[in-house]
């Protein structure tokens, strides 16, 4: 069965881990969501070494800070323009302990990314979760963070 997944925060800490066993159990598409390019193309090389050139393949990084909702939106659709199905949906990435800053939209930046900017992905992937569901079964979305979040 060919599953395609998203991970917010998939090229470091745990959600390397995260996006690490998903490919390990062979998803055949894996969004990477991060800030990063850097950081995501090196997690490629790692899972490149770790796991082999055609699991690595399989993950496709797509620029998204979550505490700029316009970018937020953007990247949900890229992902909606680019499957027909969504799986897994894996609420991940965090900031941890930072000095008070706001966003653009006047929000403390450290809500802004660990909890409005993946309430309002979730907003626009809801919809292809919920077609992946009906033809093909169970989705999930997980949110989770780490103590430091």
């Amino acid at each position: 069965m060919s599953k395609v997944g998203v991970v917010t925060g998939g090229s470091e800490g745990i959600g390397y881990g995260i996006t690490h066993i998903l490919l390990s159990h062979d998803i055949e598409k894996l969004y990477i969501l991060s800030v990063s390019e850097d950081m995501a193309s090196n997690a490629k090389k790692s899972l490149a070494h770790e796991l082999g050139q055609e699991k690595a393949d399989r993950a496709v990084w797509i620029k998204c800070d979550l505490s700029d909702w316009a970018e937020t939106k953007k990247a949900a659709e890229q992902i909606n323009a680019s499957t027909d199905r969504l799986d897994i949906l894996v609420n991940n990435a965090g900031r941890g302990i930072m000095t008070y800053e706001l966003t653009d939209y006047g929000v403390d930046r450290h809500m802004a990314v660990n909890h409005f900017g993946h309430v309002i992905l979730t907003s626009y992937l809801l919809p292809l979760l919920k077609k992946t569901s009906k033809q093909h079964g169970l989705t999930r979305i997980v949110n989770q963070s780490s103590n430091a979040h």
